[in-house]
């Protein structure tokens, strides 16, 4: 036996609708799924209330960073580097920059010249770095304090200092040091990469 058409009233976050259903059994299945659908709602609210809130994290404010490219540009170059040094992305470098450029030179006279150069502005090579031979050079400096270069990460970095006799391992802590390396290309050109690299 079918029963007349029925108004049907619903609700569902703040929203309210009418329609007419055309026999008990379909209100029936009706009301169910839309309970359903309902208290899944509700649910979800809930649980999305319950769920702690996003959280926005941010970094402690930090003295902004020296521009790396305008140190590396000021350094002195030898009177055969070119006026125009481009500077190169160097994904394991300090600020992720250094200068590349070819002149003609050779390893020795280029070691030296920024061994003078350097140590006039307050540079401190780092000798058991350098090394030197036919194929070209690379050499190290600790910066001057005053060009405020900060490494990213204060944790202490596990080092091996080698001196005359003794083998030390320790703990050091992290610095950023500029590193110079030539590479010969032929007997009288020589390419040459700087950059400033954390240690």
């Amino acid at each position: 036996m079918m029963s007349e058409p029925q108004t049907v009233e619903t609700s569902y976050l703040g929203q309210t609708s009418q329609r007419q259903t055309p026999n008990s059994l379909a209100n029936s299945l009706a009301i169910g799924l839309l309970g359903l659908l309902v208290t899944g709602g509700m649910l979800g609210g809930a649980i999305g209330i319950l769920a702690p809130p996003a959280i926005a994290q941010t970094r402690p404010s930090q003295p902004s960073a020296p521009n790396v490219l305008n140190i590396l540009r000021g350094l002195p170059q030898p009177t055969t580097a070119p006026a125009n040094r481009p500077a190169i992305f160097a994904a394991n470098a300090y600020g992720q920059q250094s200068l590349n450029f070819q002149s003609k030179s050779n390893a020795e006279a280029a070691i030296q010249f920024y061994r003078q150069a350097l140590g006039r502005l307050g540079y401190t090579e780092r000798t058991t770095n350098t090394t030197i031979g036919p194929w070209g050079f690379s050499i190290v400096f600790d910066p001057p304090a005053s060009l405020g270069l900060k490494p990213s990460s204060t944790a202490p970095r596990n080092t091996l200092e080698v001196g005359d006799q003794v083998t030390v391992q320790g703990s050091g802590s992290p610095s950023v040091v500029l590193v110079l390396q030539g590479t010969m290309l032929s007997p009288d050109t020589m390419n040459t990469n700087i950059r400033f690299e954390e240690i």
